[in-house]
């Protein structure tokens, strides 16, 4: 009688209690899972509001690091900051197709964290070569002429620009007047920049975010940004020591 007793039990019985604790984990797990969404809920909420609250700072970013390459908003800067500098813009080349992989978006990737001081910053006022993996350049070259000052005052506002760019070669040679090819005092600079945009990144589909941990997001890196940029076109002033123009011959 024990054994058919035993028998039973471990026929019908058992597997049923099996079920119930399986339904229980999935049950526990349901409501850890439901917790959390509840939880990046209220922080999706307060992320929403505080963008609401800095609407500034994200346009910067936008302007700063745009989602598309623009060749005409490069050209219409390029153009202010030569004018403002006092040289003369003589061409702008732009390389590369612009049609070419701009309806693409980049595969599930962790964005703008609001807690990690890492996965939050923006590259250039803390680090230019720091960039994110779904970050496109568009190589750019200028050439101008100016003095030896306004050359380099040129160079100072491109490097500060409110577009994300890396200044990866400058060539600057002088320009000579006259039949006995005597030096004018004017030089031509052939100038090899990148400018960066970053194509719309997919985030994995779940509350487990960086971003989401938190309900502020961390805009140290936006205040550096925008520092660096304010600066503006800067005013130089020549030294007692060293020669103004190192291309003009004394």
């Amino acid at each position: 009688m024990l054994i058919a007793s035993i028998s039973v039990f471990i026929s019908f019985v058992w597997p049923e209690v099996e079920a119930v604790r399986t339904l229980s984990a999935e049950s526990k797990n349901g409501l850890e899972d439901l917790n959390l969404i509840k939880e990046k809920k209220d922080n999706i909420r307060g992320l929403d509001q505080d963008l609401g609250k800095n609407s500034d700072k994200e346009e910067l970013v936008n302007s700063y690091f745009p989602k598309v390459r623009n060749e005409e908003r490069i050209i219409d800067a390029i153009y202010y900051l030569a004018a403002n500098s006092s040289v003369s813009l003589a061409n702008i080349s732009i390389a590369g197709d612009p049609l070419k992989g701009e309806d693409e978006v980049d595969g599930p990737k962790s964005v703008f964290s609001s807690q990690s001081p890492q996965a939050g910053e923006l590259p250039g006022a803390a680090d230019q070569r720091t960039l994110p993996s779904s970050a496109r350049s568009v190589d750019v070259e200028i050439f101008v002429a100016g003095t030896y000052e306004n050359i380099k005052t040129f160079l100072s506002a491109v490097n500060s620009m409110e577009m994300m760019n890396d200044v990866t070669g400058v060539d600057i040679s002088s320009q000579s007047a006259g039949e006995e090819g005597e030096s004018s005092g004017f030089l031509s600079a052939q100038v090899k920049a990148k400018f960066y945009y970053m194509r719309n990144t997919r985030a994995d589909n779940n509350y487990k975010l960086a971003v989401l941990d938190s309900s502020e997001f961390d805009f140290s890196q936006v205040e550096k940004v925008k520092a660096f940029i304010s600066q503006g076109i800067p005013k130089l002033e020549v030294g007692e020591k060293g020669m103004k123009n190192p291309f003009f011959a004394l």
